[in-house]
């Protein structure tokens, strides 16, 4: 059995995802950059993730990071290494840390089905950035986008505008925090996922994800939650095709992998 769950705003929080002020309880640094912390996971889901290891419940971390910035999360790296995990949005399988080249070269070979990033970044430039909200654009791992910006300027409405526009284009587009994401629809989770399942032959997965980029995740699996905050639930609002956990922050992390592991056990038990 797989658990298979995005990182940031899911199990990784960062002090302004958090609203700027840890909770009571006990936190563990999970990612450090120059001395200072950047993201934080709580003591009882880093004890939460390690029961599922003793379960011999595979734990995959998912994410849009890139290699190097998954890398950077010491807690991942030192306190417990899954042996596989997924990056890039899906662009990259790391199995032991290392890119799976077979995978690698098969999304080359899907981009094909896409529009060159070229065309889209000119798209972006031409006819939605501005210098009011724009600061930083990024070709991550030269797979998609990532675009920061000062959230609190973009105009209400642009990332669906921007969808709307990249959708001819089999791209996809994720509105997160501070950041924007314009993605080729070939880069995603699911499909990540999906190979891993192959590969060791687990089919029964339980997901979870807060944003627009984990619904190809979701979709894969058999048991999947949402976290009630972040921009899944800014974009369903009571609509979900998934269920919300009932808690927010740091405390969603906790419901999601208990409610996973109370999902496992009844497949121990029938």
């Amino acid at each position: 059995m797989i658990f298979a769950s995005d990182l940031d705003r899911t199990l990784l929080y960062s002090l302004h995802a958090l609203g700027g002020s840890l909770p009571s309880y006990p936190v563990i640094v999970a990612e450090q950059a120059e001395g200072r912390a950047i993201s934080y996971i709580s003591q009882t889901t880093a004890e939460l993730l390690r029961d599922l290891e003793r379960q011999a419940i595979v734990f995959i971390p998912v994410t849009t990071r890139t290699i190097a910035q998954y890398s950077r999360i010491q807690f991942f790296a030192t306190e417990m290494v899954p042996k596989y995990a997924i990056v890039s949005n899906g662009g990259n399988v790391l199995i032991e840390g290392t890119p799976r080249q077979e995978w690698t070269e098969h999304i080359h070979q899907q981009l094909a089905n896409c529009a060159p990033a070229a065309e889209v970044d000119n798209l972006f430039e031409r006819s939605f950035a501005s210098p009011d909200w724009t600061v930083k654009r990024t070709h991550s791992d030269e797979l998609f986008y990532t675009v920061q910006l000062v959230r609190e300027r973009l105009p209400d409405g642009l990332d669906r505008e921007l969808q709307t526009a990249l959708q001819p284009l089999n791209w996809t587009v994720s509105l997160q925090g501070r950041k924007l994401y314009l993605v080729p629809s070939c880069v995603n989770k699911g499909a990540a996922l999906r190979y891993i399942k192959t590969l060791t032959s687990r089919p029964r997965v339980a997901a979870a994800g807060d944003s627009l980029l984990d619904e190809s995740l979701l979709a894969e699996a058999s048991f999947a939650l949402v976290p009630r905050h972040g921009e899944f639930k800014q974009y369903y609002g009571d609509q979900s095709p998934y269920p919300y956990t009932e808690a927010a922050g740091m405390d969603a992390a906790h419901e999601l992998i208990t409610r996973a592991m109370e999902w496992f056990n009844t497949y121990a038990y029938n």
